[in-house]
C-alpha cells in the first residue's frame, strides 16, 4: 500500500506563535528537524505539509519549495476539510496524520502504526486511543475512504477542527487497532505548543547533538533519568482532541 504522511501546520498560534519556524538545532527550524525525522520510514512514499490559505503560513509553503516537497493550502478553520481536499488533492490511498508541533517524531514509531494498520485490516490505527507514548509522538493511520466518509458525514465543530474524533467515535462504527507502548509514557510532554514545551525541547536536542535520529526509546530513558527537566513543562494537560 501507499502512504502519504499529511503534516498539520500553521505558523499561528496564541501561545506560541510562529513555533513552525523556530530554529531547535543549529540552523534547523522545528518543522526542518521533524522532516529529517520522519524520512528514514520505510512506509512513507509522499509527504505533504497541509497549511492554511492565510498570509503568515507563506513561509510554510516557501520553505517545502526550497525542500522539493509538496505543500497543499486550505481552510484554517475547517481542518477536516484541508486534510481531505489535501488528501484528494494528491491522490493519497491511505493517509499518516501528523502535526507540524511534533517535532520529535519517531520514523521507528510511525512505521510500527503503519505495521500494525496494515495487519489488523482496519480504517483507522494509532498510538493515542488510548495513549501510552508521550505527548508529542501521536501517529494516526486511516484510509481514503474513511477520511471522506467522516468529512461529508460530520458537521460537528469539534470533529471539523481536529480531523479524526469522527473516526474515532464508537457509535461510527469505524474498524480500528491502537498501537500501545509496553510501557506506559503518556504522563511525558514533548510537544512544542508553550515557551515551556520549547524550552524542554532545545535541552533535548542539545543533548543528542548532532544526532538528529535519536529514538523514542533513548529519549524517554534520559527524560526519565532527569526528572527534573520533565517538570519544566509539565504543568500543561495533555489534550486528547488531536
Amino acid at each position: 500500500m501507499s502512504f502519504t504522511a499529511i503534516i498539520q501546520a500553521r505558523m499561528g498560534s496564541s501561545r506560541l506563535p510562529g513555533k513552525m519556524m523556530m530554529p531547535l538545532i543549529e540552523s534547523k527550524t522545528s518543522i526542518e528537524v521533524m522532516l529529517e525525522r520522519i524520512r528514514p520510514s520505510r512506509h512513507i512514499q509522499q509527504v505533504v505539509i497541509a497549511t492554511t490559505n492565510n498570509k503568515e503560513d507563506d513561509p510554510l509553503e516557501e520553505l517545502a519549495e526550497s525542500l522539493n516537497m509538496s505543500c497543499f493550502r486550505g481552510n484554517a478553520l475547517d481542518v477536516l476539510d484541508r486534510y481531505y481536499q489535501a488528501a484528494l488533492h494528491h491522490q493519497a490511498q491511505e493517509i499518516i496524520r501528523l502535526t507540524g508541533d511534533c517535532p520529535l517524531h519517531d520514523y521507528r514509531i510511525i512505521d510500527d502504526v503503519c505495521t500494525l494498520y496494515l495487519r489488523s485490516q482496519v480504517d483507522y490505527c494509532s498510538n493515542v486511543n488510548p495513549p501510552s507514548f508521550p505527548d508529542g509522538l501521536d501517529v494516526e493511520v486511516f484510509s481514503f475512504n474513511a477520511l471522506k466518509k467522516a468529512w461529508s458525514k460530520s458537521s460537528d465543530e469539534v470533529d471539523r477542527e481536529h480531523v479524526t474524533p469522527y473516526l474515532r467515535a464508537p457509535e461510527n462504527k469505524f474498524l480500528t487497532s491502537n498501537y500501545a507502548s509496553e510501557v506506559n509514557n503518556a504522563d511525558l510532554r514533548i510537544t512544542l505548543d508553550e515557551p515551556k514545551d520549547l524550552e524542554l525541547i532545545r535541552i533535548v536536542f542539545d543533548k543528542f547533538a548532532p544526532h538528529l535520529n535519536f529514538s523514542s526509546h533513548e529519549l524517554i530513558d534520559f527524560l526519565r533519568a532527569n526528572e527534573k527537566l520533565t517538570e519544566i513543562n509539565s504543568k500543561f494537560q495533555r489534550s486528547l482532541d488531536l
